[in-house]
């Protein structure tokens, strides 16, 4: 497989932009993840991370964390468990990003604060900055409140400032209480 790097990214954000077309959120499908999407999932993650968490992790440690967080048993999982709700946003026929929400992860510091986590959500670089990863996160945001719950959180990698922003931007606010590791802790209030 081919690695994207951000240059690449930046290069073909250019290029659309000297022929005068930028799609926006409007000129993307986001559509429950399947399981024949499964091959696609594991690409597009690996283009995401390694984009998002190049300058964090080693390549080793994320081929190694890639392996297990996107084996095809584990994403076969994820996509048919209705506990979860596992989306794929495509451009044409195209898979360019994906979320999860599901039941909250308890890493055993502090109370639980939600019943519902966002797991994942990851855009390829060259379709960021596009209202995409709001779009996809709304959408996610819908089938939070059809399930019942008023709030869900996430965690944010404390090196990962992009994301951070983001995420402050659409209204989550850290609880340093539950954070791990290296992780920061959000909440959002759909309430």
């Amino acid at each position: 497989m081919r690695q994207v790097h951000r240059c690449s990214a930046v290069r073909e954000r250019q290029v659309q932009k000297q022929r005068g077309f930028m799609p926006t959120a409007a000129h993307y499908l986001i559509a429950p993840a399947a399981l024949e999407d499964v091959a696609a999932l594991r690409d597009l993650a690996e283009v995401c991370w390694r984009a998002t968490y190049g300058d964090i992790y080693t390549p080793d440690f994320i081929s190694g964390f890639l392996a297990r967080a996107y084996s095809e048993l584990g994403l076969r999982h994820a996509i048919t468990d209705p506990a979860n709700c596992f989306l794929l946003a495509k451009r044409g026929e195209t898979p360019v990003g994906f979320g999860q929400v599901g039941p909250a992860f308890h890493a055993g510091n502090g109370p639980m604060l939600t019943q519902v986590d966002l797991h994942r959500l990851y855009l390829h670089p060259a379709h960021q900055r596009r209202g995409l990863g709001r779009r996809l996160l709304e959408t996610l945001e819908a089938w939070i409140r059809a399930a019942g719950h008023d709030r869900y959180g996430c965690y944010v990698h404390s090196r990962n400032t992009p994301a951070q922003a983001f995420y402050a931007a659409l209204g989550f606010v850290h609880h340093p209480g539950r954070d791990t590791h290296d992780e920061l802790y959000l909440v959002k209030s759909l309430a």
